[in-house]
């Protein structure tokens, strides 16, 4: 008897199959989304390190320009050698606290000014003054600056404020004289005269609601004169 060959069953037989199975295609689903969800982890790690650089380095400048801005001025504070009566000179410095935070103030005169009037003519001296308030629109705690070209008989009021620094969380102010010793406020009609240092510590709020203290120590050029 003839063995009948069936061509097409063994062609079938050795043929690969085409395509891929349900189990291959599910694989490549899970491994791709692995893949995926390694690189976008990596993108949004980098991101948020990118992101906390950036808030620390403002944090640090801003901390910097406000040291900065209040050693110069509180470097050239003047001493008053007399006193008239419509002028009230001084170094007055309060210890104070707003709501629970280290919110201390000072008004003197210096010989540092900012210039913020074309044509105006400048004496030499000026009223400054640094307190921490609550910004109205946004009731944060703001660090300002007050400049005043006009001395006269109020060393505390006047002048032009501007805002110096945001995410302010505190400002203490303390006071060295002549043996070293350390005092939390100063006026100069109790004492009569400057102190030798001032040390300055603003702290600011960081990206995680925590506080950073920065600190710096001021030679008053004119505390012995």
């Amino acid at each position: 008897m003839k063995r009948r060959w069936n061509w097409l069953l063994i062609f079938q037989r050795g043929k690969k199959p085409s395509g891929f199975t349900l189990i291959e295609v599910l694989i490549s689903i899970t491994i791709l989304l692995v893949i995926m969800t390694m690189i976008y982890s990596s993108f949004s790690n980098s991101s948020n390190t990118i992101r906390i650089c950036r808030d620390r380095i403002d944090i640090y400048q801003t901390a910097r320009m406000t040291l900065e801005r209040m050693a110069e001025d509180i470097s050239c504070a003047f001493p008053p050698k007399r006193r008239l009566d419509d002028v009230q000179y001084g170094f007055i410095g309060e210890d104070r606290e707003l709501d629970g935070m280290p919110a201390d103030t000072l008004s003197f005169i210096s010989t540092s000014r900012l210039k913020f009037t074309q044509g105006f003519r400048e004496s030499g001296l000026c009223e400054i003054g640094y307190s921490i308030e609550t910004d109205p629109e946004t009731d944060e705690y703001v660090l300002y600056r007050r400049q005043d070209d006009t001395i006269d008989e109020e060393i505390d009021r006047g002048g032009i404020v501007n805002e110096l620094a945001e995410q302010i969380r505190g400002i203490d102010l303390e006071y060295y004289d002549e043996k070293g010793t350390k005092w939390d406020r100063w006026h100069f009609d109790d004492r009569g005269s400057l102190p030798t240092m001032v040390e300055i510590t603003v702290s600011l709020e960081d990206e995680n609601k925590k506080n950073i203290d920065f600190t710096t120590l001021v030679y008053l050029d004119m505390s012995g004169s």
